[in-house]
């Protein structure tokens, strides 16, 4: 560090919480342990659950410290007394065990028998998802009867892989990484106390790419103020390497004063590609869109939040088009609702946002604005993409029998085709916006699910339902992820359930039965299917479907109520599916007691390699013969696979 309070510890160390007082963002679990000190230095056995670097063993050891206190201070410990300014933990009474590398019920039985000068002591246990079964049986006895003044806590990341009845021994809680406000107060605090002057717009950025894990927080600012003693938004910028905010910025503030030629420049400079540009577009619409035009305290994505052109941006918007307040509210939505059909092809991505610079620079009828339908663009704009339609369907307010075959259908195909199950569902429950406007609500649903994709590097499918309940709207996810990231993205959830304050994301993973998980969650996406002439035959339909009734719901009506995002998007279904290779539908085929009968991987080994075979088959033709006699070859070939109906001449599993 160039100046400040020098110090030979890193300041995860130095500036760890040392009262109840200085911990951030954790009221839950503070209230209750300093409850505990104050009736009396109660021992309790406590199991904290949350993502990494949130504060876990911190509390743990703030709980030991303040239980052999000879003074707590308003259920802190006093710093004052012989047992808190013991050198070790052990001489305030708290014992550390790292599961993963020591027997616990041994380490256990050991530091029970083992003396200490303290009243009570306090065995932690680390990373306990990593414990044995026969560790569990063995601490389960302990545990149904806990000698006095002993009080065991256990921490993890991972609390799904924890023995049910083990875990019904403690008082449980969850931790939260800091939402925005808390980490850059965290911060504040630190550069404070470390002698660091810093920008709050660049601990802002700080915050946003630490996504509000204390250790890391204080972690990157140690490294930058290593460096500087004055942090400013450039700084963490260029430490950073956030090219992409800039040229997210250069670009809609060229597209805000029309200016084409500076768009095209700003996009020939920005090194992203493609499909990230789009992702920053969309969340830079999102974000704006509640800052600066809905003026909530919504916080949606912290980064594009460090921004500061925003404001310019909107009135530049507003001056250029002549817009009043709910001209330019109704004009922006038209932006965001363009992103809403999103494609993976780079020429499909290319013609979706060469439209989007139409929209954005066009000068309108003020009318266009006013809450009616947008006035079409001329010819050679609109051929650029036809405005998306499903499958020919008209568009219902509801979800209809055709999106519940297509639900069901998609997740059907993704095991035949890619040999994987939905493995992970999520209700998006946004609560104050869902009761401002749809909209609103719509967008936040949108920017979350967005926002996963991006966590996820696009190892994500899946499909989302959205619907309108009588608090509001809503979001029902189903998907799959590798299991190298299901567990950061439980996590992540919880992160942005922490960010969003009233917004709640509800995360539930596949049990050991991969199956009933699959199709309980996908068939529960379609509960909500109403036909509004008819509402008995809908519920017919369901009971055919065995969706429990318990599961029915009654939505009000919502346009566009589904969406496809990852390997479950049309274009990608569509990809999927060359050389005839159409996956097989139990919906189709009127085949109801197929849909929970298992068949799919089994089908999915015989498609993968029929897939082969036709490939092959194409490639001999294609390299050995021409023209006519090539044309020919295919046709026949083709009559092998389809029949005269257009069905396909493969076997069903069910045949």
């Amino acid at each position: 560090m160039i100046g400040g309070d020098r110090t030979s510890r890193s300041f995860n160390i130095e500036y760890r919480p040392d009262t109840f007082e200085r911990v951030r963002g954790q009221v839950t679990i503070v209230t209750f342990m300093r409850g505990l000190i104050r009736r009396g230095q109660l021992c309790r056995n406590l199991a904290i659950f949350g993502p990494y670097g949130t504060g876990k063993t911190s509390l743990v050891r703030l709980y030991a410290k303040a239980l052999n206190c000879a003074a707590p201070v308003n259920g802190s410990p006093c710093h004052d007394c012989r047992s808190c300014n013991s050198e070790t933990s052990e001489g305030y009474g708290l014992f550390e065990c790292d599961v993963g590398r020591v027997d616990a019920a041994k380490w256990v039985s050991e530091k029970l028998t083992y003396t200490i000068p303290r009243k009570n002591r306090v065995l932690f246990l680390d990373e306990v998802h990593l414990i044995s079964e026969r560790a569990t049986a063995a601490l389960l006895k302990i545990l149904e009867e806990p000698p006095p003044n002993v009080s065991f806590c256990i921490a993890t990341t991972n609390p799904s892989e924890l023995n049910s009845a083990f875990v019904s021994r403690f008082n449980k809680f969850r931790v939260h990484a800091l939402d925005p406000k808390d980490s850059v107060l965290l911060l504040e605090e630190v550069a404070a106390r470390a002698g660091l002057a810093a920008e709050r717009s660049a601990l802002y950025l700080i915050a946003g790419k630490e996504l509000g894990h204390p250790r890391s927080l204080l972690s990157k600012l140690e490294e930058i103020g290593a460096e500087h003693d004055h942090i400013t938004l450039a700084v963490v910028k260029a430490f950073h390497d956030l090219e992409d905010l800039d040229q997210v910025r250069d670009y809609f503030l060229a597209l805000s004063t029309g200016n084409a030629a500076e768009q095209g420049r700003v996009l020939s400079r920005w090194t992203a590609s493609l499909r990230q540009q789009v992702d920053w577009i969309r969340l830079f619409l999102t974000a704006t869109y509640f800052s600066e035009i809905r003026h909530s305290a919504l916080l949606t994505d912290t980064l594009i939040n460090t921004i500061e052109e925003r404001s310019r941006i909107v009135h530049q918007f507003r001056s250029r088009l002549s817009l009043d307040a709910s001209q330019l509210d109704a004009f922006w939505q038209r932006l965001m609702n363009h992103w809403q059909v999103f494609e993976e092809e780079q020429i499909s991505l290319r013609l979706r946002r060469a439209r989007f610079e139409y929209l954005a620079n066009v000068n309108p009828r003020a009318n266009e604005y006013s809450g009616g339908t947008p006035s079409a663009p001329p010819d050679a704009a609109s051929a650029l993409e036809a405005p998306p339609t499903r499958s020919g369907v008209e568009v219902s307010e509801f979800i209809t029998l055709e999106d519940v075959r297509r639900v069901l259908n998609a997740v059907s195909f993704f095991a035949q085709h890619h040999g994987q199950l939905m493995n992970i569902a999520i209700d998006i429950d946004p609560f104050e916006i869902s009761n401002s406007d749809d909209p609103a609500a719509v967008a936040a649903i949108d920017n979350f699910c967005l926002e996963l994709e991006r966590r996820c590097s696009s190892d994500l499918s899946g499909i989302c339902v959205l619907e309108r309940e009588a608090e509001g709207i809503v979001g029902r996810m189903v998907g799959h992820v590798s299991s190298e990231i299901l567990n950061s993205v439980v996590h992540w959830c919880d992160e942005w359930n922490a960010r969003n304050g009233t917004g709640r994301a509800n995360c539930r993973t596949a049990e050991s039965d991969g199956w009933r998980f699959h199709h309980r969650e996908a068939f529960r996406l379609c509960a909500g299917y109403e036909d509004p002439d008819n509402t008995a035959d809908s519920r017919e339909v369901l009971r055919a479907l065995q969706i429990p009734e318990k599961d029915f719901r009654q939505p009000r009506a919502l346009a566009e109520p589904v969406r496809y995002f990852g390997r479950l998007r049309e274009a990608a279904v569509r990809s999927a599916c060359a050389y005839d290779m159409e996956p097989f539908s139990a919906f189709d085929e009127s085949r109801p007691e197929m849909h929970r009968a298992r068949w799919e991987l089994k089908e999915f080994k015989r498609r993968i390699a029929e897939i082969a075979r036709r490939r092959q088959k194409v490639e001999e033709i294609e390299d050995s013969l021409e023209g006519d006699t090539r044309r020919e070859a295919l046709a026949a070939l083709q009559q092998n696979w389809i029949g005269p109906a257009g069905q396909s001449l493969r076997k069903r599993p069910w045949q």
